[in-house]
């Protein structure tokens, strides 16, 4: 009962923080503030009131309309937070119920359930990241670097982190979750490495899309998808970050090749491909 109050708990937690995103996503290419400035109807200019900023509930009471114009708000908002409230709920599914060896459970104020609640928290920040460059790329065609570029630090700091600090108090890290990548070519059994297989993992899967950008001259993907190859490598490690790769490909093929049998696509037309690796890293 206890575990279904806190993810209860957590879900609404991320729908709060999904309807963050929403105000980073509009705002962002408006170049407005996104902390400081109050919250506004788009059609009619209206300051909206606490209770019409309640995440998912504020747009089914109002049917999906603004209360002075009556006009009909986007289902981004909805469908962000819902997506951030599920995206929370299953970190913690998979980094706490679902860790094989119960450290949680067996001492959950223990050196390594801290380590489970810290990565627990990174995949948290790690999936607001991938949901604002899913709605970006999918709205705009564009990666924003003020996303992106504070994204890859953070996540290089984390790897780091987890890699350097358990080490130095001579705390093995996780030694039966398998979220960090290996170290590559190796086959003896070791624990998750997450700073050189994250950098390797980057560094293979953006120089590979690089290749692409240059042979094509940007006409198959944008330098954006080299720059977000370099967060999804970090994030991933090697070798997950291969299978990543393979169901963005993957999912993106299939979706292309639907919007052209449904008429919506031309065989030239530009298909952003941000969303197909946000969604094959989250997959993975």
């Amino acid at each position: 009962m206890p575990w279904i109050i806190i993810s209860a708990i957590i879900f609404v937690f991320g729908l709060a923080v999904g309807s963050f995103l929403n105000v980073v996503i509009y705002r962002l290419p408006r170049k407005g503030k996104i902390v400081k400035s109050r919250s506004l109807c788009f059609h009619c200019g209206a300051v909206l009131r606490w209770f019409e900023l309640i995440p998912l509930v504020s747009f089914i009471i109002q049917a999906g309309r603004c209360r002075r114009c009556r006009r009909r708000l986007s289902w981004q908002y909805p469908l962000v937070e819902a997506a951030t409230g599920l995206a929370f709920l299953s970190v913690f599914w998979r980094v706490i119920l679902l860790e094989p060896s119960r450290i949680v459970f067996a001492d959950p104020f223990g050196l390594q359930a801290f380590w489970l609640y810290v990565i627990g928290g990174l995949w948290c920040f790690y999936a607001s990241v991938l949901i604002i460059v899913f709605v970006y790329d999918l709205k705009y065609y564009l990666i924003p670097d003020k996303v992106i570029f504070p994204a890859v630090m953070a996540a290089f700091a984390a790897n780091f982190s987890l890699d350097v600090f358990p080490r130095l108090l001579k705390n093995p890290v996780l030694p039966a979750i398998s979220l960090g990548g290996r170290f590559p070519f190796s086959t003896a059994p070791a624990n998750s490495d997450f700073l050189i297989s994250g950098i390797i993992a980057a560094f293979l899967f953006s120089s590979f899309f690089f290749i692409l950008f240059w042979l094509s001259r940007g006409r198959w993907l944008g330098f954006g998808d080299v720059k977000l190859a370099v967060f999804l490598g970090l994030i991933l490690g090697y070798p997950a970050v291969i299978l990543g790769a393979f169901w963005a490909f993957g999912l993106g093929s299939l979706v292309g090749v639907a919007l052209i049998a449904f008429g919506k696509k031309r065989l030239k037309s530009e298909i952003p491909f941000g969303p197909f690796l946000c969604l094959g890293a989250w997959l993975v």
